[in-house]
C-alpha cells in the first residue's frame, strides 16, 4: 500500500493532506538523480502540467515544456530556475504546429525518455473543429499526440494525464 493512501481518503481540494508532486520527489529522494533523462510535458501553462514540470525539473532531468501561446509559456517559465526547462510552442489541435514542435524538439534532443501528455480539452459544449477540420477534442487529445510520436522514431514512455501508461517501441528495421 502507498505511503500516501491515508492522505487520499478525504480529499478536500487544494492544500489538503495529499502530497504535491514536489513532495513526492523529495520523499523518494529523486532530487538531482535523473540528469540522464529527457522529459517532454505538454500543457504546462497552469495546473498539473506546470507542477509536473516543476517537480521533474528538481530531479535534474532535461525538461521540455509546451504551450500554445509562447507569451503565456514564457511567463510560466519565468517562475522556474533559469535553465531548468526549455519552452516549445505546441498546439496539439494543429498538425502543422505538432510537426513544427517535433522538428524543434529533434533539433535540440535526439533522446526522449518520458512524454507526459497533459494538454487537452474536455466537455466542449458545442461541436468545434480544429484548423485541420477534425473535431477539436479528438484533434487536441489524440491526433496531435499520435502525430508527435510518429515523428520520434525511438522508444519512449508515455503518460496520458487521467489515463493508463502506454509503452511505445520504435519499429525495428
Amino acid at each position: 500500500m502507498s505511503r500516501y493512501s491515508n492522505a487520499h481518503k478525504n480529499p478536500a481540494g487544494a492544500g489538503d493532506a495529499r502530497p504535491t508532486a514536489m513532495q513526492i520527489i523529495r520523499d523518494e529522494g529523486l532530487e538531482g538523480l535523473m540528469t540522464d533523462k529527457v522529459f517532454l510535458i505538454t500543457g504546462c501553462t497552469s495546473g498539473i502540467g506546470m507542477e509536473a514540470a516543476r517537480a521533474i525539473a528538481a530531479t535534474g532531468a532535461r525538461v521540455f515544456v509546451t504551450a500554445r501561446s509562447l507569451d503565456k509559456g514564457q511567463r510560466v517559465c519565468g517562475g522556474f530556475k533559469p535553465g531548468a526547462v526549455e519552452l516549445l510552442q505546441l498546439d496539439t489541435s494543429s498538425l502543422s504546429s505538432v510537426r513544427a514542435a517535433a522538428a524543434t524538439f529533434l533539433s535540440k534532443s535526439r533522446k526522449l525518455n518520458v512524454l507526459v501528455c497533459n494538454a487537452g480539452v474536455m466537455r466542449i459544449p458545442t461541436r468545434q473543429e480544429s484548423t485541420d477540420g477534425f473535431e477539436l477534442q479528438l484533434a487536441m487529445n489524440y491526433l496531435g499526440l499520435v502525430a508527435f510520436l510518429a515523428s520520434q522514431g525511438y522508444d519512449a514512455r508515455v503518460f496520458l494525464a487521467g489515463f493508463q501508461r502506454l509503452e511505445l517501441r520504435a519499429p525495428r528495421v
